[in-house]
C-alpha cells in the first residue's frame, strides 16, 4: 500500500495464486490492475507476469515442501507448493 501511494516513484503490482486472493485485495482497496493471478509453479507464467519488473519484494505465506524427487543435475531435493 505504501508503494501504491507513491505513483510518481513506483508502479507496483502483486502476484497472487488465486482469483479469490485477487478479489480479497481488490475488495480491500487495491486496484484490480495492480494484481496479477499467476501459477507460481509455472516458470513461463512467472516470467510473463514479471515482464518489465525492475525489482521484486517477496511477501508470502506459501510453504514449499519436498516433492520426493531429486534434481539429477544438482543432487538436491525438488520442492513444490502442495496447496496450489
Amino acid at each position: 500500500r505504501k508503494l501504491l501511494a507513491l505513483p510518481d516513484e513506483f508502479e507496483p503490482f502483486g502476484i497472487v495464486r488465486s482469483e479469490s486472493s485477487k478479489t480479497s485485495l481488490v475488495e480491500s482497496g487495491v486496484p484490480g490492475s495492480s494484481v496479477v493471478v499467476c501459477d507460481i509453479t509455472d516458470a513461463e507464467a512467472c516470467i510473463s507476469a514479471m515482464k518489465g519488473c525492475d525489482a521484486a519484494v517477496i511477501c508470502t505465506s506459501a510453504k514449499p515442501s519436498p516433492t520426493g524427487e531429486m534434481n539429477e543435475e544438482t543432487g538436491r531435493p525438488v520442492f513444490g507448493f502442495p496447496n496450489g
